[in-house]
């Protein structure tokens, strides 16, 4: 990786997108340009990488460590086309391609023991599954969501709990429902952890995500702009101020 200092101080004037993290290392996006910036924040080291050529626009990417390799992987699919490039190796390959009908609603994979995850629509029943990537294999799998999630206009956002997949389902201003699974990849392994209509989380379903969960029960959030911490057992929400 080339030293940033210049150039990064450049792109900074730019909107950015962020589309994955891994080992520290963050995988950024710039507004209006054809290039992907892989960034050391540690060390303020980047390197920039030229998106590839298609004929479709690329719909989500992913990015993570392949430990067979021993390394970086970035991923970029399209509607009908995916891409991979290794760090190393450097040039843009098409190894695969995705059934015609995936509709990625994330731009970003998440990553999860090496395997990354979108939340994905099939036309055209719309039906609702897991798009997930293994990283080492290089192959893709669908997971089926929890066969009783609650209906109406809700929103579906992944996340991790624990070691879990989870998966927050919510109807703004009605509830949210936070489901894990337990045994990765079968369905009727899906269990409900807890389901809250707390009027601070459920109007906010959209934008809700997870980043830690406690020993003491309580998981820490990010509710809009702001951080707090729910308590799943008394069903309580309490903010924190950061400076």
């Amino acid at each position: 990786m080339d030293n940033p200092v210049v150039k990064v101080n450049g792109v900074e004037s730019r909107h950015m997108k962020f589309l994955g993290s891994c080992n520290g290392l963050l995988c950024l996006g710039a507004s209006g340009s054809h290039t992907l910036i892989l960034w050391n924040p540690s060390t303020n080291e980047y390197k920039e990488i030229i998106l590839p050529k298609g004929e479709f626009p690329i719909t989500c990417y992913g990015f993570g460590y392949d430990t067979k390799i021993k390394d970086y992987k970035l991923l970029c699919i399209t509607q009908n086309e995916v891409h991979a490039y290794t760090l190393k190796s450097n040039p843009w390959r098409r190894f695969n391609t995705v059934t015609h009908g995936y509709v990625q609603t994330g731009s970003a994979g998440l990553l999860l023991n090496g395997v990354l995850h979108w939340s994905a629509s099939y036309i055209p029943d719309y039906y609702k599954f897991i798009l997930s990537f293994d990283i080492g294999s290089e192959k893709f799998m669908n997971m089926p969501y929890p066969e009783k999630i609650i209906q109406g206009n809700q929103t579906y956002l992944l996340g991790v709990l624990g070691d879990s997949l989870c998966l927050v389902c919510g109807i703004d201003d009605v509830r949210v429902d936070v489901w894990v699974i337990q045994n990765y990849g079968v369905r009727e392994s899906w269990v409900k952890k807890f389901t809250t209509a707390q009027v601070r989380i459920s109007a906010y379903s959209r934008s809700l995500k997870f980043y830690w969960s406690f020993k003491n029960e309580e998981i820490l959030i990010q509710v809009r702009k702001g951080f707090a911490l729910y308590g799943e057992k008394n069903d309580r929400i309490r903010f924190l101020n950061f400076d």
